[in-house]
């Protein structure tokens, strides 16, 4: 059973790792093929760094999956950070007409 947690823990820091290299890596040219702008170059500098320092707090918490408060914790903040990142971007993505 502890394996499995540790294998997941490793996919759930993969996924976050993922996302903040995409947010990281679209700064200057734009998120999801629209033009760069002032905010949206603030927006992925602040939720790439973020998502990526708790992507590294993931891959550690997953080579302590004895302890599973720790690996709640984790997973919880790193889910709602997740979804406050999704929902920020989505403010980028539909502007208001």
């Amino acid at each position: 059973m502890i394996f499995l947690i540790t294998v997941l823990m490793i996919v759930f820091a993969a996924i976050m790792l993922i996302e903040s290299w995409y947010l990281l890596s679209h700064r200057k040219t734009g998120i999801f093929g629209q033009a760069a702008t002032e905010r949206s170059f603030r927006h992925c500098s602040i939720w790439g760094w973020l998502l990526l320092i708790w992507g590294i707090v993931s891959l550690i918490a997953a080579f302590f999956s004895d302890h599973i408060g720790l690996v709640a914790t984790v997973l919880v903040i790193g889910c709602l950070a997740d979804m406050a990142m999704a929902l920020a971007t989505s403010s980028l993505v539909f502007k208001k007409h």
